[in-house]
């Protein structure tokens, strides 16, 4: 190797570059020291014999290491061991692309780009103590900020030719220093001595393997496949193709998976490289002109192509590979591969047509279709590691058992366990559907007597069902069914073969081979039906415990959960835990449940620890949160919590979907995996118990802090008026003041608005400095209390609120009454049937009889009244006065109590008679004053319980399509439908069930209209005149009944 030392040099010559002032003072230094390299020859005499033998010693080890490892993977390891380096990237020249690419790093930097492409341009030797300082300093390519204090060394390499092949990027920390003349040494050798031996080191070796496997007497198809398999292990590309362009007749044919002939407007890429005849390399398809969409691909990929001329056959061959998503460019050393490859691929694909159209069929060995059940077995190992479904595995074994046979289609048929008949699973021919019942007789014979089916022309066997071939005007001829064989001996499908290629009879040499394949796959399938009834037993015992939850209560499963955390808390010996749910309106995450020292009340979603959780879907634990840059404090939290270290995990839904997380805080200690592994379990069961639930739905299973949160915000719960989610649309507020209120058509959230809207229009909200969070906290309370019916429930009750809004706004009773009153009577009427249970009418009566008369249902009513009222939360009478408290609690209470039917018909008679006595004073002192006293508290008592009376059966005077819901309500309640259906099986026809139920309904209004409803009203619209409109609706829709039941006769002329 010394030889090569003294020999002359036909390489640039190095120089020395430094940063900023010492720059010229280290390039006359370096110039000085390698003056010698500048020379023809370097006198032997002036070197240190030494440091050349030291020198050509680390060569040659650098040497016999290129024998076992790629050329830039030595230059790293090398240059990283001599130079003490922290780190050395290679980056090697592609002249056809005018870019250095690291393969290390996988990047392209283009000549002018980074201190990699000041190196290439100025060709010699930088050494930057300060490299980010430099003008041409790239943090993509050169990646050396300034924390990292490092130093930077680059150098390029020569080719044989004096052409600049490729730069060395070297780092290492200022501590060290380069030694530039010890250094620049090592470098001026191993550059010199790299150029002389470069043809030999990076001309790529010969892929002979490829090139045998290539050149293999096969199908074209069978060409094809091998082809693709091949380029992709050498290249990693995505497919390869070879093109032909016959001069003679100017056709271009592709050979992709078949001989395709190509239109002359649509060949591409591959088209102009043939055109030219010259190579083509870029990194994006897209960026030459040539591109044709359907003929190179919509996906953006480097694309290589290599064409060769036969000029002796006026034929041009060009051989394309394309990249995919996993290569992101062709480098040199692919362009010189290719160009190896291309000769034998065009020679092997030209002898395969030429003895194709020969007809000179091919003999099948043994050996060629061992070969292809190993590579079948093998591409099935692959589906299996790459997790890929079922369906392809069988696809790939039934093209590659198609293949051995050499058969023109193949298909798999399997039973169906319901019909016992065989369907198509899966058929090359695309013609064929799948999972259609064949009723093929070979294959069933097949599938039944467990043996193989050979037969050279199908159309000799009298049970060979043509219907197939008529059907996809198929004409089959040579046809082969082999049964095939689960893990088990037993017989789970049949395999057919039909049309072998060379039109010769299917050798039974195949079937073992066969046999192979179709167990493998057989036993896949069987892994795969394990898998799945796993999978469901899994969706059984979770849907049978979400049905577990779904029948316990609201409160009860909030306590439960609120049991859960305090536990899991413990458990981690932490101080506060909370369970948070998305809101998607707010976008925040709203406090469901807390235990411990009470958390925040929302967590944001667009920053902080909670919504990085939430988004990566992954377990996050900070142990010291206030140095965490990711964990950031809400501006809008006003908990006062200090949170020291934390623990969070998403909760994930059975389909994958992030709706909440849970937080444990403020352990003593730090969180471990184990924590996470408790929290994790919590998470699973709340995720079984609302992932398919929405926001809305939780929220009635929830607190009432959490449904208050997500309606108003911290700012608006101290005030008195209503929130801005909680304000009705004009239309609404028009609707609310009208007799023609449908209440049925609004949801739960309306409902709120509505009531809101009423104690605002009233002033009771400014007049008694109620907070919208009071109020809201009193009407979940109360909305709570009602329970689920169908009539007697939370509508009903505001229902009863807007009849009584709707008559004192019509009447000017607010004039009469002062605002204490007024406020009791919306709470009576809010209330009036609050805990009702239908189960315990009987218990009420017999507590009545026994209290001789006395109902025990209003004053348990009352009772619950004032348990709501109690609480610090929904007191909304906390402010009243003294007296307006007395006032208040008076009318609520005198009303309750007045609903009681034991005194209904006592209340009617006492109210006659007031209006009695009135009308007698009136006429006695001629004055038209009103028929009730409202100064006199009895009888403004007994009015208002006449009120609320109204109220509560007020559908009957609303619209008929109104009042038919309602209707329709109670009935259901009191089940009387479902008895009259128990009753009257007879009736087959449901045209007569429906009129028999609609007159069962018309009988019970008019009952109830003439006894209880009519005389109600009319009561009350001679106590407020302005009301003989409601009477007159109320008295219409009787009529209407009456007139269905009993039809007026036609009048005669």
């Amino acid at each position: 190797m010394s030889s090569l030392s003294e020999k002359k040099s036909n390489f640039p010559t190095l120089g020395v570059n430094k940063n900023l002032s010492q720059l010229k003072l280290v390039q006359e230094k370096a110039h000085s020291q390698f003056s010698t390299a500048r020379s023809e020859s370097v006198p032997s005499s002036r070197r240190n014999q030494d440091s050349e033998n030291r020198f050509e010693e680390l060569f040659d080890n650098f040497l016999l290491n290129t024998l076992n490892d790629s050329f830039d993977n030595c230059i790293e390891s090398f240059f990283l061991n001599e130079l003490n380096a922290k780190s050395v990237t290679y980056w090697h020249d592609i002249p056809s692309l005018h870019v250095l690419y690291s393969k290390k790093l996988k990047l392209a930097c283009s000549h002018s780009d980074g201190l990699v492409g000041f190196t290439f341009y100025k060709r010699e030797v930088i050494v930057l103590t300060y490299p980010y300082e430099h003008p041409a300093y790239n943090e993509k390519y050169d990646r050396c900020p300034q924390e990292l204090m490092l130093s930077m060394l680059l150098f390029p390499l020569w080719d044989n030719l004096g052409n600049v092949c490729a730069v060395v990027q070297v780092t290492r920390p200022k501590t060290d220093p380069f030694d530039v003349k010890k250094e620049l040494d090592l470098i001026q050798y191993f550059t010199r001595k790299v150029g002389k031996v470069y043809p030999i080191l990076f001309h790529p070796p010969r892929p002979e393997s490829t090139l045998l496997e290539l050149m293999r007497l096969m199908e074209v198809e069978q060409f094809l496949l091998i082809l693709q398999k091949q380029m992709e292990e050498l290249f990693n590309c995505r497919c390869a193709e070879i093109w032909k362009l016959d001069r003679a007749t100017n056709e271009v044919f592709q050979f992709k998976k078949t001989k395709k002939l190509m239109y002359s407007d649509k060949l591409g890429i591959v088209g102009d490289a043939l055109s030219r005849g010259y190579p083509i390399n870029c990194i994006q398809n897209r960026m030459l002109s040539s591109y044709c969409e359907e003929t190179d691909g919509s996906e953006i990929e480097p694309v290589l192509v290599i064409p060769l001329s036969y000029l002796k056959r006026k034929v041009m061959y060009a051989i394309c590979i394309r990249g995919g998503s996993n290569t992101p460019i062709f480098t040199k050393q692919d362009e010189e591969l290719l160009k190896i490859v291309a000769p034998y691929a065009f020679l092997a694909i030209d002898n395969l047509e030429i003895m194709s159209n020969s007809n000179s069929g091919i003999n099948e060995s043994e050996l060629t279709t061992e070969k292809q059940c190993i590579e079948g077995l093998r591409d099935l190992i692959e589906c299996i590691s790459n997790k890929s479904p079922i369906e392809k595995s069988i696809e790939i074994a039934v093209e590659k058992m198609g293949l051995m046979a050499h058969a023109d289609k193949s298909t798999w048929y399997f039973p169906d366990k319901k019909t016992l008949q065989l369907r198509t699973l899966f058929c090359t021919d695309k013609d064929i559907k799948t999972d259609t019942i064949s009723n093929r007789t070979i294959p069933a014979r097949v599938y039944a007597n467990h043996e193989v089916f050979n037969i050279a022309d199908a159309y000799d066997d009298f049970e060979f069902d043509s219907s197939v071939d008529l059907e996809t005007g198929y004409k089959t001829t040579s046809l082969m069914a082999i049964p095939i064989i689960n893990g088990c001996s037993d017989v789970v499908g049949v395999i057919e073969f039909s049309n072998r290629l060379d039109n010769q009879p299917f050798p039974l040499s195949i079937v073992k081979y066969v046999n192979i394949l179709s167990t493998f796959v057989s036993l896949i399938m069987d892994n795969e039906k394990l898998q799945r009834d796993v999978l469901a037993s899994s969706e059984n015992i979770r849907n049978s415990l979400s049905a577990a939850l779904q029948l316990t209560s609201g409160k009860c499963l909030q306590s439960t959960f609120k049991d859960i955390v305090g536990n899991v808390r413990r458990k981690c010996a932490a101080e506060s835990g909370a369970v948070y749910l998305l809101d998607e309106e707010k976008n925040r995450l709203m406090r469901f449940v807390t235990d411990g020292e009470d958390l925040q009340m929302t967590l944001p979603m667009t920053f902080g620890i909670a919504a990085l959780c939430f988004k990566t879907k992954d377990a996050v634990i900070s142990n010291d949160a206030p140095n965490d840059s990711r964990y950031v404090k809400d501006p809008l939290d006003l908990s006062g919590i200090v949170i020291n270290n934390l623990c969070l995990c998403p909760i994930i839904s059975f389909s994958g979907r992030a709706f909440g997380i849970v937080e444990i805080a403020n352990k003593d200690g730090n969180f471990t995996g184990g924590d996470i592994e408790n929290i994790r379990s919590l998470c699973k069961l709340i995720s079984v118990s609302f992932e398919n639930k929405k926001i809305k739905e939780i929220a009635a299973q929830g607190n009432v802090l959490f449904e208050t949160n997500r309606w108003i915000d911290e700012l608006e719960k101290p005030e008195s008026r209503i929130p801005e989610k909680l304000k009705l649309l004009t239309k609404q507020q028009l609707e609310v003041c009208d007799l023609y209120f449908d209440c049925l058509s609004y949801d739960v959230s309306e409902l709120y608005k509505i009531i809101f809207y009423i104690f605002d229009e009233l002033s009771l909200l400014t007049v008694f400095n109620i907070s919208s969070e009071k109020l809201f906290s009193f009407l979940y309370d109360v909305r709570e209390s009602y329970g689920d019916h169908p009539y007697h429930g939370w509508a009903h009750a505001v229902d009863a609120l807007q009849f009584v809004f709707f008559v004192i706004i019509t009447t000017k009773l607010n004039n009469r009454m002062n605002s204490s009153e007024i406020l009791g009577l919306c709470i009576a009427a809010l209330c009036h049937n609050s805990g009702y249970d239908e189960r315990a009418v009987t218990f009420n009566i017999a507590t009545e009889i026994l209290h001789q008369g006395k109902s025990s249902v209003c004053a348990t009513r009352c009772s619950l009244i004032i348990s709501i009222l109690s609480k610090r939360d929904s007191n909304i009478l906390k402010n009243l006065k003294e007296d307006e408290l007395k006032a208040t609690w008076g009318v609520i209470v005198k009303l309750i109590i007045g609903q009681d039917p034991f005194y209904h018909f006592q209340l009617i008679d006492s109210i006659k008679g007031f209006i009695q006595a009135r009308q007698k004073e009136n006429e006695k002192l001629n004055l038209h004053s009103h028929l009730i006293e409202w100064n006199h508290e009895t009888q403004k008592i007994a009015a208002l319980i006449l009120l609320l009376k109204a109220a509560i059966i007020s559908h009957i005077v609303r619209p008929d399509n109104i009042s038919e819901k309602w209707q329709i309500r109670a009935r259901e309640e009191m089940r009387l439908d479902k008895q009259y259906e128990k009753d009257d099986d007879f009736l087959v026809s449901l045209k007569k069930l429906n009129r028999e139920k609609q007159t069962r309904r018309m009988i019970d209004t008019l009952a109830f209209g003439n006894l209880i409803a009519i005389p109600v009203f009319k009561l009350l619209s001679t106590i407020m005149p302005q009301l003989n409109l409601i009477t007159e609706s109320g008295e219409a829709n009787i009529q209407k009944c009456r007139d269905f039941l009993y039809p007026p006769e036609p009048s005669k002329k």
